[in-house]
């Protein structure tokens, strides 16, 4: 997939995959393979539907909505206005420019798009009391970039109230491409950091790209310095957490500087992007540095997550047409057995096929029980951790500095101490929810490898039962169809097609390695934000367990018999133990709480149950569709059914449009350009330019 061709050949590619599914759901129906007929349609929702979410964060005036104004080539979104603790501004294709308010409670409301700043900007008093009411806006224009089916998100600034840091936390749990706006020479602000570190560096940097948005005033040569600095300093955080969590000489440390990939860096002035795109003046337009970060992007969507998506779904056309030709060639043996051979292989097949619905039942027990297990481990090392978070809290208000004179105003006070005593607290969170996630991962280790063993002896099983039949189990058509199809339903569902590129490069354990890295990032945000769910997945799956700390510690209490007939110098160490004991109970509160551990054992049951059902469903698409077949045949030669030319005629077309179909497929993986090695070595150029 090169540069020049770009969406084109990728929308070319979804097209045909498209054109696959759907014919291959009609042959599924026509030879009554129903469960395959659902699974394909599982599969093809959201191919077609085809979106990318391209999300922009950064400081407050970083400049990330004149960025997307300069991507969409028009002053969509207003910039540059004090903004208000609304939610996400959401950007959409439309042929005529639209937009939609959607509010907390549920209402929505159109409004003219001119009139967006009086509902997402503190534009005057009116506007930031309508706005604290909004949950979203949904901004609808005919831009190119987003009619090639991105969408792009717009979130508050991350050094602002505490508020929009977490709608933006909440937004980065489902993202194919993170944007981090920087306006230099400001690089990596303390909010950035850890809003990096909490929420995007917990996987990879591979869905990560970041922006320095240059003033004119800065030279090339200094721009060239900002960006080397960053680059440093990126590599200095992910060597240091990776250290931090893993122990340098481990292995898994190891693995992790390789999963991360090098950070993608831009420079580029998105201002002066912006006005020369409205003015058509391709020399100002390309002394910005904004072509090269389009074309980047592009190139990124469609050879990252577009290229992963196409692979899932000639992965699912693959087991589909593999099962259809093999329907077929069981069918066409069975009805030239003799009448005795039939009846014998016959038998076999239902004995074999209940064995195997007792293996399955089996090997979901076994899922469920390593869920148990993760539960369990959780729980003996929980009040551990809790005590952490404890021991944070007590160290930073310990070093807080408090004047006696501040003690007048226990309001202002509150609020600049919740601030200073957040980001250790939140580091304790981070760590405690880091323990769980691999508590998380060596649970789903055991799971899998039990699962692979499992798919293997479910294969060769399915293979002596079609031999009975005289088809060959020795066609590589047949080959890990169980454990692909799993696994590419699974990430196709999900959007975590980490797990399934893995299972293609190297069996069960690469899929282990994918799913691993693909859920890292979604755990971090979801336990800092408290999100359950990734916004926009086709399937909700919760990778994530609700714990949530925000130290607004004037929301429980108003604070003021705090500094009551509290004076002098002694008086405020009494005041920093009334505000510790609060805190302390606050934290009580919200982590040892009953409610707390229920949800945390409930959603590390619901990962596992989301695993298990998949396989199950897999896993009885194929014996439901097989025993249905036997049914047909068996039923076929007691009446003395014979097939009648027509119906001959049909499936002969039936065979050789699923042989085309399945060739199509297999020449996608051969095709070096769409391999999963290919793709997962390619280097992305890495672009530096300054106004």
């Amino acid at each position: 997939m090169t540069s020049t061709n770009g969406f084109a050949s990728y929308k070319q590619k979804v097209f045909d995959a498209v054109n696959d599914l759907e014919r291959l759901r009609d042959f599924s129906r026509m030879q009554n393979l129903l469960r395959t007929f659902e699974l394909i349609g599982d599969v093809l929702q959201p191919i077609k539907e085809n979106s990318f979410r391209v999300t922009f964060f950064g400081d407050f005036k970083a400049g990330k909505t004149t960025s997307i104004n300069a991507l969409l080539g028009k002053n969509i979104l207003p910039a540059e206005i004090e903004p208000t603790t609304a939610g996400i501004n959401r950007l959409i294709y439309d042929v005529t420019p639209s937009a939609k308010v959607i509010f907390k409670n549920g209402e929505e409301r159109q409004i003219d798009i001119s009139d967006l700043a009086k509902y997402i900007t503190k534009l005057d008093d009116e506007s930031e009391r309508v706005a604290k009411d909004v949950k979203e806006a949904v901004v609808g224009y005919p831009a190119t970039l987003l009619q090639d089916g991105v969408e792009v998100i717009d979130t508050p600034g991350l050094s602002d109230h505490r508020e929009m840091t977490e709608i933006s936390e909440s937004a980065a749990s489902r993202v194919d491409a993170a944007v981090i706006v920087m306006m230099a020479p400001l690089i990596l602000s303390e909010p950035v950091r850890i809003f990096l570190e909490k929420n995007l560096l917990s996987a990879d940097l591979g869905r990560v790209i970041f922006v320095l948005n240059v003033p004119p005033h800065i030279s090339r040569e200094e721009t060239a310095r900002l960006v080397a600095k960053l680059h440093k300093r990126i590599d200095e955080y992910i060597l240091k957490k990776a250290e931090h969590q893993y122990g340098k000489d481990s292995e898994t440390y190891h693995a992790y500087i390789r999963r991360v990939g090098n950070p993608q860096v831009f420079a580029l002035n998105a201002k002066q992007a912006l006005e020369a795109k409205e003015r058509n003046d391709f020399d100002q337009l390309n002394q910005s540095g904004m072509p090269d970060f389009e074309q980047f992007l592009k190139k990124f969507l469609t050879e990252g997550r577009g290229l992963l998506l196409l692979q899932v779904a000639n992965s699912r056309i693959a087991a589909s047409a593999s099962e259809i030709l093999d329907t077929l060639d069981l069918k066409e043996n069975a009805l030239q057995m003799k009448q005795e051979d039939f009846d014998r292989a016959y038998k076999n097949g239902l004995i074999e096929l209940a064995n195997l619905r007792k293996k399955k039942i089996l090997e979901m027990q076994k899922i469920s029980y390593a869920a148990d297990l993760v539960k369990f481990s959780v729980a003996s090392i929980f009040p551990e951790m809790v005590e952490d978070v404890r021991n944070a809290a007590i160290v930073a208000i310990s070093k807080l500095p408090i004047k006696s004179q501040e003690l007048g105003n226990s309001k202002e006070l509150l609020n600049r101490l919740n601030r200073e005593v957040s980001p250790s607290v939140d580091a304790a969170i981070s760590k405690l929810t880091e323990n769980i996630q691999a508590k998380i991962e060596i649970g789903l280790t055991e799971a899998v490898d039990e699962l692979g063993k499992f798919v293997k002896e479910f294969d060769d099983a399915f293979a002596n039962i079609k031999l009975e039949f005289h088809v060959d189990p020795e066609n590589p058509r047949n080959h890990n169809r169980v454990g692909e199809a799993i696994f590419a339903t699974i990430g196709v569902l999900t959007g975590y097609t980490g797990m399934w590129a893995g299972f293609r490069a190297d069996g069960f354990r690469g899929a282990l390695t994918g799913l691993v890295g693909s859920i890292a990032t979604t755990l971090a945000a979801g336990l800092a934000t408290g999100a359950l769910f990734p916004p926009g997945a086709v399937i909700t799956v919760p990778i994530a367990v609700t714990i949530f700390i925000g130290l607004q510690v004037a929301n429980f209490f108003t604070g003021g018999w705090l500094a009551d007939k509290v004076h002098g110098e002694p008086q405020v160490e009494i005041f920093r133990k009334r505000y510790q004991d609060l805190i302390l109970t606050e934290i009580d509160q919200r982590l040892n709480s009953p409610e707390t551990k229920e949800k945390i054992g409930e959603n590390i049951t619901k990962i596992f149950d989301f695993l298990r059902s998949k396989v199950d469903g897999e896993v009885d698409a194929l014996l439901d569709n097989l025993t249905q077949t036997l049914s047909e045949l068996f039923n076929q030669r007691k009446n003395h059914d014979v097939v009648s030319e027509s119906r001959r005629a049909e499936l002969q077309q039936i065979r050789f449009g699923t042989e085309a179909i399945l060739n199509r497929a297999n020449s996608f993986f051969e095709d070096d350009q769409y391999s999963f090695d290919s793709a997962s070595k390619k280097s992305l150029t890495i672009a530096s330019i300054s106004s």
